[in-house]
Formats: structure tokens, C-alpha cells, sequence
């Protein structure tokens, strides 16, 4: 008797559901989860005024079960073949792309809530300790007096405070994932 993936996850997910006292909080958390198909929905259907709200999430949700489940899918089977082929697993790859996905889910989750959202300090912290580097270099140079606070250059550092650790995570991944392909590699 085969079980799926899906299977099992909703089934956690329900019973979280049920036994969370914050049960909002994983609801929550399974539409931002399943944010960007609920949007594609919303932008590509023609919805009326009444079923603005609940069509989109009734649709999307499915939707993005059986696009994260293909796309999972073909991670997995892409992961077995290697095995199989007794190639090396490339970490260096896959450690930034999985940061690339749950990032940019969590920038357009902070996004489309308009930059006043829990899921943009979850974006923020997600990029440790490249922001937290980042934000403490733009105010140790506010404090020395190159900057000064609120001028047109303070505004332009601090709009880079974002993208630049942004890249500077995504290359701390890649770095990771090579060095975890040495340690493998070593060890054979």
C-alpha cells in the first residue's frame, strides 16, 4: 500500500491544524506556503466581486500540491539517478538553489503583503549574517561620519542593505555546498 508524499503531509499539516492553539498561525503559514499559485490564480481568472476571496485559494492551493509535488518529484528523481550513475551529488548546486526557492518565497510572501508583514523580517533573518554585516557596516560608517543619517547616501546604502546580502547568501551557500563536496570527496 503506497502512501504519498501529499498523503502525509496533509496529514500533519490537519493535525497540526487541529492540535495548535494558534491555529490561525498555520493556516497562515500554508497559504503563504502556497502564496505564489493562489496569485497566478487570481491574476490569470476572471473572478466576480463575491468570489474574489475564496476562489483563488480554493484553486491555488491544489494547484501549487500538485506543482510543488512535480517539482519535488523530479528533484528526487534527478537525486536517485545520480546515485544510481554513482555520480557525486553536486551541494555546491543545491544548496543555493533550495536557499534561492524558500528566499524568494519568502521575498514575494513579504512582497505582495506590501513590506508590512512578519514574512519580511522572516526574509530578513533568513540572510544571516550577511544583513545583520551589512546593516552593522551602515552604521558603524553613520557613526564615524561618513554618512550622514537620513541623507540622499544613507537612503542609497540602506536600499542596498537587501540585494547585496542577498547575493552574499546565495554565494555563502555555494561555498557550503563545495565544501561539503570536498569532505565527500575526500572520504572516497
Amino acid at each position: 500500500m503506497a502512501v504519498s508524499v501529499q498523503t502525509v503531509g496533509a496529514l500533519v499539516l490537519g493535525a497540526l491544524a487541529i492540535v495548535s492553539p494558534t491555529q490561525r498561525a498555520v493556516l497562515a503559514s500554508c497559504s503563504y506556503f502556497y502564496f505564489p499559485t493562489i496569485f497566478v490564480v487570481l491574476a490569470v481568472g476572471a473572478f466576480g466581486p463575491y468570489s474574489v476571496s475564496i476562489w483563488p485559494i480554493i484553486i491555488g492551493v491544489p494547484l501549487g500540491i500538485l506543482l510543488y509535488s512535480y517539482a519535488f518529484a523530479c528533484a528526487w528523481s534527478y537525486l536517485s539517478t545520480v546515485r544510481i550513475q554513482q555520480e557525486r551529488v553536486r551541494f555546491q548546486l543545491i544548496f543555493p538553489t533550495v536557499y534561492l526557492l524558500i528566499g524568494g518565497v519568502l521575498f514575494l510572501s513579504c512582497f505582495f503583503s506590501m513590506f508590512h508583514s512578519i514574512w519580511c523580517q522572516r526574509f530578513l533573518d533568513s540572510m544571516f549574517p550577511a544583513h545583520q554585516l551589512a546593516e552593522s557596516l551602515l552604521y558603524s560608517l553613520a557613526s564615524r561620519g561618513f554618512v550622514a543619517v537620513g541623507s540622499a547616501e544613507w537612503r542609497g546604502l540602506q536600499n542596498l542593505t537587501v540585494p547585496v546580502p542577498f547575493v552574499m547568501t546565495v554565494a555563502q551557500y555555494y561555498l557550503i555546498g563545495l565544501v561539503v563536496d570536498k569532505l565527500i570527496i575526500r572520504r572516497e
